[in-house]
């Protein structure tokens, strides 16, 4: 996966930090929002690791160059299956999950059957997922997630 829905995914969570009166402000991150930005990125980045570590199946089309190809990574969507099946890393990170289906369900904001990056990154945010060199606990009680 790129860093751009990571990098995308952290800009809309440094605006909200601070809602702007500034209409033009919307378009780039303020000096007060910056080390929100960049504490966002990089859990969003390590975020993007653990989203390809579940996404195993499927293969997603991309274009480059006008030329249509697959690439070996998932097709950018967590499914049930998917999650029951990462189930071991999942534990390890957010602690043993009580009823598994139940909270995929959670994570699936739009009720679409698969749970996206961005759907996938709320949660994770939401459930300060602990991921080695992320303490996210603390981040979340620094912006008060």
């Amino acid at each position: 996966m790129a860093a751009r829905p990571a990098i995308a995914s952290a800009f809309a969570f440094a605006k909200d930090i601070k809602k702007s009166k500034n209409v033009r402000a919307r378009d780039f991150v303020e000096a007060g929002e910056y080390r929100a930005f960049l504490v966002a990125l990089k859990a969003r980045l390590e975020y993007s690791h653990a989203f390809q570590s579940i996404d195993v199946d499927g293969k997603r089309h991309i274009r480059n160059n006008q030329n249509r190809h697959q690439n070996d990574q998932g097709d950018g969507r967590i499914s049930l299956k998917e999650f029951l099946g990462a189930q071991h890393m999942i534990d390890a990170w957010v602690g043993k999950l009580e009823d598994p289906e139940a909270e995929f369900r959670q994570m699936d904001a739009d009720s679409g059957g698969t749970v996206s990056f961005y759907e996938f990154c709320d949660w994770a945010t939401r459930r300060h997922l602990g991921l080695d060199s992320y303490d996210s606990k603390a981040e979340a009680q620094e912006f008060e997630i």
